[in-house]
């Protein structure tokens, strides 16, 4: 909404999640945590839903346990309800990055492991609803595509990072502008 920063950072050995306001001159303010565990967990990819209300962000279960999406609630005061596992998105593998598709409960994620990640997407977050890798050619299983961000100034537009497309750079990591990828609506999808 353009009046907060959010983000993790690594304090006392492991990483949280902030925010800090940004003041009508785009100077930004003192970082607030939105510790929602006691900070037992590690946590990074905050997100806010359209409507301010749902945080989307992912964590760590324990030492060399996997990253899974999580979702929670957040009131203006930046206190944060308690989290709840996104069960129907999280599996075996990573997920991590995501981010929200608009205002209905659709969103986009990273999921990976190793040196290998893909982009997907849901038409909803609690459900799985539409679960599906978007159809770009280098979003492939064997490469390297991950943390696509929806660009809040253009909200049609999100950009990928990528070191699995063919140019500019073969094997560098770059960064792709494109369309927000189209999913089917679920009817009173959010939380």
């Amino acid at each position: 909404d353009g009046r907060w920063l959010l983000f993790a950072a690594g304090r006392e050995g492991r990483s949280g999640l902030y925010r800090a306001a940004i003041a009508a001159d785009g100077s930004v303010g003192a970082p607030q945590a939105l510790a929602g565990d006691g900070g037992r967990h590690e946590e990074r990819g905050p997100a806010l839903s359209a409507d301010g209300r749902q945080l989307l962000f992912a964590r760590q279960q324990g030492r060399g346990a996997g990253w899974d999406l999580f979702v929670a609630s957040l009131d203006a005061q930046g206190v944060r309800g308690p989290a709840t596992a996104l069960q129907a998105l999280n599996s075996p593998a990573d997920e991590t990055d995501g981010d929200w598709l608009g205002s209905a409960g659709a969103v986009a994620f990273s999921r990976g492991s190793g040196d290998t990640a893909q982009v997907w997407t849901s038409g909803c977050a609690w459900t799985g609803a539409a679960l599906q890798p978007i159809g770009l050619s280098f979003n492939q299983a064997s490469g390297w595509t991950g943390a696509p961000v929806v660009d809040n100034a253009k909200p049609g537009e999100m950009m990928v990072a990528s070191s699995a497309a063919k140019s500019p750079r073969a094997g560098g990591v770059d960064v792709y502008r494109l369309a927000v990828p189209k999913v089917a609506a679920v009817p009173a999808c959010m939380q």
